[in-house]
């Protein structure tokens, strides 16, 4: 049975609960110095003694405490060795391979502190035990931290380790853990859940619990035009960046059968990449919205954008710099039409391979397999590349810059040069106006996004 709680709290003054004793007595005020002098009484009593081993009470043999103290220090592999110096009744840190002399544990670094601070509190916690700690991260070195609760949960199996973090890193460390989702606390009672479905990924799963806006998941990362242009153009959701848009559809797809007591909205926005119209609705049910272009780069050629950005007033001059430069891009893809229809036809590819894996690895029987794989899907497959190329073909042959801009095309970005402007410049102007017109702003979500955030 568990009984007695023990707390080391964020600010690492620890107390414990009214009913909480050790073996040296009630714990009290749990400074590094008062435990400190704790331990040394213990190591005093088992090394001033002739055994060997500490005899527990249920007859137990095991090392005495301050030889056990220094294996679990030393198992952490630092840059500083710990010793107890009995005269002065303190732990002292040193280094004799870069000569570094012994200091003082009150002269030491927080993080050192911390460290030495959590392994004596382990060490005189009674057996079968609660112990929470508060931000188990906090001063320690994020290379050892997981480590060294690890040492420690392995020493101290008797004890039952509660953890209250913020670190996604730290929570996904603890192996054979129940994660409890605190949602709130009115000064007498908690609210909270246990989370049992993991299979979203805790990360993502603090992310959703933890946020109070609704959230857009993109692909990219922080730094990527994804996340710069979306966090402006969805200035009241939270944006997350994830590797991939397999990566947003997983997500948006777990989160109904993770079942999560969230009250915001979940979304997604992922690239076209020549995605069917079955396929665009299929995802719109999970709350996926797929662009009405190939790309986040074509995006930003949409007319709203590009006409917004570049006429600053409706004069002849700045009207003709737009029509140049649609022209620029209407020829650009004409050039790259063959390219086109290669993205086309390798992005296509793996829906219609219906078997991924082979089993065979008899190379005839794997060749056989192959062409019936293939073969089975390739009248339907040929059928839709023509039907692609007819529908390029009508498009790029009407000159109609609606149609055409939403073709994949790296170039695109290079034809801003044609009219003595950088892709990067062309991109700030657009986050400026973002910030500075809301009206803008709205007209992009409505008219593009068909109001996200309704779907």
């Amino acid at each position: 049975m568990y009984g007695n709680e023990y707390y080391i709290t964020a600010s690492r003054d620890t107390s414990e609960a009214d009913n909480s004793e050790s073996i040296h007595g009630k714990l009290a005020n749990c400074t590094i110095e008062s435990l400190l002098q704790s331990f040394i009484k213990l190591a005093c009593k088992e090394l001033f003694s002739k055994n060997k081993y500490h005899i527990l009470a249920n007859g137990k043999k095991i090392k005495n405490s301050y030889k056990l103290f220094l294996e679990m220090y030393d198992r952490l592999n630092l840059n500083r060795k710990i010793k107890i110096n009995f005269d002065k009744k303190t732990i002292e840190l040193y280094n004799d391979k870069e000569k570094i002399p012994a200091y003082d544990i009150t002269e030491a670094s927080d993080g050192e502190k911390a460290i030495i601070q959590i392994l004596l509190y382990v060490f005189l916690v009674p057996k079968n035990s609660y112990i929470m700690i508060d931000e188990p991260e906090l001063h320690i070195n994020p290379a050892i931290v997981n480590d060294f609760f690890n040492s420690i949960e392995t020493f101290r199996q008797d004890l039952v380790f509660i953890y209250s973090s913020h670190s996604i890193e730290f929570i996904e460390s603890r192996q054979n853990a129940k994660l409890i989702y605190i949602k709130s606390y009115n000064g007498e009672t908690w609210d909270y859940e246990y989370l049992e479905d993991k299979s979203l990924g805790i990360k993502h799963i603090l992310e959703i619990i933890g946020s109070r806006e609704p959230i857009i998941y993109i692909e990219g990362d922080y730094q990527s035009i994804d996340y710069k242009i979306y966090s402006k153009i969805f200035k009241e959701f939270k944006i997350i960046p994830v590797a991939s848009c397999t990566e947003v559809i997983k997500i948006c797809k777990s989160i109904h059968r993770c079942n999560l007591n969230y009250n915001g909205k979940i979304y997604g926005i992922i690239d076209n990449d020549f995605k069917s119209d079955a396929a665009i609705s299929k995802y719109k049910n999970d709350n996926i919205y797929t662009l009405p272009c190939s790309e986040i780069e074509n995006l930003l050629f949409h007319p709203l954008i590009l006409e917004h950005v570049l006429k600053k007033n409706n004069s002849a001059e700045n009207n003709a710099i737009i029509s140049k430069l649609k022209k620029v891009i209407i020829e650009d893809m004409k050039t790259n039409r063959e390219e086109i229809i290669k993205d086309f036809i390798n992005k296509n590819t793996p829906i219609f391979n219906k078997k991924p894996k082979y089993n065979s690895i008899d190379i005839e029987s794997l060749k056989y397999d192959i062409n019936e794989n293939f073969n089975s899907n390739m009248n339907e497959f040929i059928d839709k590349v023509n039907k692609f190329i007819v529908k390029l073909d009508e498009s790029l042959n009407s000159n109609d810059y609606n149609q055409i801009y939403i073709y994949p095309n790296k170039g695109i970005k290079s034809a801003l040069n044609k009219i003595n402007l950088t892709f990067s410049n062309y991109q700030q102007k657009i986050e400026i106006s973002l910030e500075e017109n809301e009206k803008f702003r709205k007209e992009i979500v409505s008219k593009i996004f068909g109001n996200l955030g309704e779907i």
